[in-house]
């Protein structure tokens, strides 16, 4: 709730100021949202699904006319069992996590660059491409002996990721785009026969430019 009242409350400030008096700050706001598709294998109890809906805020910082760079915190939805949880048997071993796990969600962290040949906040519509580089942190939720709650456990796979999107711009503090990206992470056991949170995504989002005192004001807004 405190981030939207944030995002309302900035596209409000900058729709209210005087186009003359704008200052162009360099620093924005970012937000995303869609779906993503997983490539990988899909047929296990846990994660038996392709599709799930993605989101992502961020915050940037436009280094020159074509480039962005930004850090995002993301949110790929949950994964879970549709049986009832069943504890596991007292005198059992404790199994490796991939088989315990009843319960895994994703939420990536990335540093992206993002660059258009022509300048970022002029014009209408343009191509923009981005590179992204940084970690899924994948959570699991285990199974546990009768009596004693589940616990979780957290890994972090190396992930990079490419996209391409049409970008709008429809002021020189807000703009839209829509697009596509192609993640690829690290190999390693997640839960049943999943090993990677490899994915294809389709997405919308938004970037706002915040107006700062410490910013210089540029003519011809």
């Amino acid at each position: 709730m405190r981030i939207a009242a944030f995002v309302v409350a900035s596209l409000v400030i900058l729709a209210a100021l005087p186009a003359e008096g704008r200052r162009l700050s360099r620093n924005y706001l970012a937000f995303a949202a869609g779906t993503d598709i997983l490539t990988g294998d899909v047929s296990g109890d846990v994660i038996d699904s392709r599709g799930n809906a993605a989101g992502e805020i961020g915050v940037g910082h436009q280094f020159n006319d074509h480039w962005l760079v930004e850090f995002t915190y993301g949110f790929l939805g949950r994964y879970e069992e549709n049986q009832a949880y069943r504890p596991l048997p007292p005198l059992d071993p404790l199994p490796p996590d991939i088989e315990s796990a009843f319960r895994v969600s994703a939420n990536p962290l990335y540093l992206r660059a993002r660059w258009t040949r022509s300048g970022i906040r002029e014009e209408y519509f343009k191509p923009e491409l981005s590179l992204g580089l940084g970690y899924m942190q994948v959570t699991r939720l285990l199974r546990n002996y009768p009596n004693f709650p589940p616990f979780d456990t957290s890994q972090l796979l190396p992930a990079l990721e490419l996209g391409a999107s049409a970008l709008f711009v429809f002021s020189r503090n807000f703009m839209g785009y829509v697009g596509g990206r192609f993640t690829v992470t690290e190999r390693r056991g997640i839960v049943d026969r999943t090993n990677s949170f490899d994915r294809v995504g389709l997405l919308f989002g938004f970037r706002t430019f915040l107006p700062s005192p410490r910013d210089v004001a540029e003519p011809g807004d």
